[in-house]
């Protein structure tokens, strides 16, 4: 069976990561980073984990890549850094 990679909002998070990775160096890298924080953090007995307080722009990259590995994630109170955690549906 395939799985649907989208996010809440119907964005097609196949085809954002793949123009977010062809559009420039840096986002380039910032998705790499981000796809390896959250490897790590799948392997890793950590029940959460709370990204550095960013831009909202980075806030909306953490929030796809997690949505495309089947996270939650939510902001937190200061609405300026993402938390993620594992569900039942977190894959790699």
């Amino acid at each position: 069976s395939s799985v649907e990679y989208t996010d809440s909002t119907g964005i097609d998070l196949d085809q954002f990561i793949e123009d977010t990775v062809n559009s420039n160096p840096r986002d380039r890298l910032t998705l790499l980073k981000l796809e390896q924080d959250m490897t790590d953090f799948i392997y890793s007995n950590s029940t959460f984990k709370k990204f550095p307080q960013m831009s909202s722009y980075h806030r909306m990259l953490v929030h796809r890549v997690a949505a495309y590995f089947g996270m939650e994630h939510n902001v937190d109170q200061t609405g300026k850094s993402v938390i993620i955690n594992r569900t039942s549906n977190t894959r790699m």
